[in-house]
């Protein structure tokens, strides 16, 4: 298999980055908080940056006015801050499994809007 064009986490290591080798998820961790375009940044792309509970805010009812809960997810350790770096890495990295996706072979359109296709 050839190397990756951009080594990045997996599926399963992006829903639960304790899997990743503590010595990247620490390398990781670092890249976030020193160089925001670090590739290891991509280690970061989860809800979990902070440790193994999901980063969130549930709104008290006395301040929603509504029976049901809502729950604010924080996107505040994505590279860059941003969720859809999430969307453009898992469409290249398809990509680059599923058809051999090479740097210059295709155009990548990636709206603001988070719709991403190559």
């Amino acid at each position: 298999m050839t190397k990756p064009i951009v080594p990045g986490p997996t599926y399963a290591e992006m829903r639960t980055p304790t899997r990743l080798d503590a010595d990247l998820r620490t390398a990781a961790r670092a890249a976030l908080q020193n160089d925001e375009t670090d590739p290891l940044n991509l280690y970061n792309i989860n809800w979990k940056n902070t440790g193994d509970a999901v980063e969130k805010i549930v709104l008290p009812k006395a301040l929603t006015g509504v029976p049901a809960n809502i729950i604010v997810l924080s996107g505040r350790n994505f590279p860059s801050g941003s969720m859809k770096v999430g969307p453009a890495y898992a469409t290249l990295a398809e990509a680059e499994v599923r058809h051999g996706l090479r740097p210059g072979d295709k155009t990548v359109i990636g709206p603001s809007t988070g719709n991403f296709g190559i």
